[in-house]
């Protein structure tokens, strides 16, 4: 499971992402030069871990005029 925050801190439901055992999460462009955070956590039969993968941060990419 991916969470996703726009302030590192809190954070929401999780995102979409497409199957089990997925690598790799692409997010849609967000705001440009803004900064979001991911964090990921296990799931299974028994239910979702409490304890969390470390956060990562991406920036969105500026776009060119």
């Amino acid at each position: 499971m991916v969470e996703y925050s726009s302030d590192g801190t809190t954070f929401g439901s999780p995102v979409t992402v497409s199957g089990i055992n997925t690598l790799t999460y692409t997010d849609s462009p967000g705001t440009p030069g803004s900064t979001y955070y991911y964090r990921v956590k296990a799931v299974n039969a028994f239910g979702t871990s409490l304890v969390t993968s470390n956060v990562a941060s991406a920036l969105a990419a500026q776009v060119p005029d």
